[in-house]
């Protein structure tokens, strides 16, 4: 879904390594319930659900 520069691999995994991609926010709240609240979901809107309600 994302396009970087090889060079920036190691910047990109680390910056988006526990990110989950949601199509939207309803489907994002279902998802933060299943994994507990434990990861960063990110609507295809942009929308985002923090871990823990952060």
């Amino acid at each position: 879904m994302i396009q970087f520069n090889q060079k920036y691999a190691e910047v990109v995994k680390s910056l988006l390594g526990n990110v989950v991609i949601a199509r939207d926010l309803k489907g994002a709240n279902d998802i933060a319930k299943m994994l507990q609240y434990r990861s960063r979901i990110v609507t295809l809107d942009g929308d985002v659900v923090n871990p823990a309600g952060r």
